[in-house]
């Protein structure tokens, strides 16, 4: 019903501002904006789709400055009550990114930092995510997770792991995760490839002598590695930081924020 009215609203301003409206729709626009200016979650939803326009509307409703100005602060302080303008959900997503990437990151450059046959050729397949561009991996992940044809209800079925293909983003929490794990996927490599110029720069020596005076792996990961790629992990934390805000093709090209705007987060 609130959505009919919302159309409702939206429609009368758009036809007073084009100065279309009749004596009866002007009586009903002042209704509305008598009656209905303090149900909150209706004026969420004329906000959002006269948004744009609506100071232009709004002029020619209020001849006067201060009562237009109230009424536009009103109006842009519930937008940004919205889900997608919550500064939390925003934080929650860098640290879920951000942290899982750094840990499974630092994992990988510690194996690519070890001597075994076939290296080089397991770094340049480990780089190609990052290497591509975050479009082309969006669709990818879009068409791999597909419920009808996705490759990866496919591999799953030849497998008997499942019986009949499975929607694997039937909810936003789900399609949120998807995409979430898009960022990681995209982003592991450029962890792994700073970590490991930094483990590099190591001087070996330094392990040769912790192995003489017996010190355990945790020991050597804690007290030499770790502090000496520190740098390193800084510099991937900061940009993959701002990576995060880059995100606008995997949430727009995956879900374009469905269900219900519910996938949307503050840079799209």
């Amino acid at each position: 019903m609130e959505i009919e009215q919302a159309d409702r609203i939206a429609y009368l301003l758009s036809r007073h501002i084009t100065d279309t409206l009749s004596s009866e729709e002007h009586t009903e626009l002042e209704r509305w904006l008598a009656l209905d200016i303090k149900n909150q979650e209706l004026w969420r939803k004329v906000c959002r789709r006269g948004f744009y326009s609506e100071k232009e509307m709004l002029q020619y409703l209020y001849d006067d400055e201060a009562a237009f100005r109230k009424v536009q602060i009103r109006c842009h302080r519930r937008l940004f009550r919205e889900r997608m303008f919550r500064w939390g959900g925003m934080a929650a997503v860098i640290v879920v990114v951000v942290g899982v990437s750094t840990v499974f990151g630092f994992i990988l450059a510690m194996v690519l930092n070890q001597d075994f046959r076939g290296r080089k050729f397991v770094r340049a397949v480990v780089i190609f995510p990052w290497a591509t561009a975050l479009i082309i991996q969006s669709v990818i992940w879009k068409y791999i997770i597909n419920a009808d044809y996705g490759s990866l209800n496919v591999l799953l079925k030849k497998l008997g792991l499942i019986d009949s293909f499975v929607n694997w983003t039937k909810t936003a929490g789900s399609m949120f995760a998807w995409e979430c794990w898009v960022g990681i996927f995209v982003t592991v490599p450029f962890v792994t490839f700073c970590v490991l110029s930094g483990l590099q720069s190591i001087d070996g020596s330094l392990y040769e002598s912790a192995s003489v005076d017996g010190a355990s792996f945790g020991q050597k990961l804690f007290k030499i590695t770790l502090p000496l790629v520190a740098p390193s992990l800084t510099v991937s934390t900061v940009l993959n930081i701002i990576y995060v805000f880059n995100s606008f093709p995997i949430v727009w090209t995956i879900s374009k924020g469905a269900p219900a705007d519910q996938t949307h987060t503050l840079v799209t």
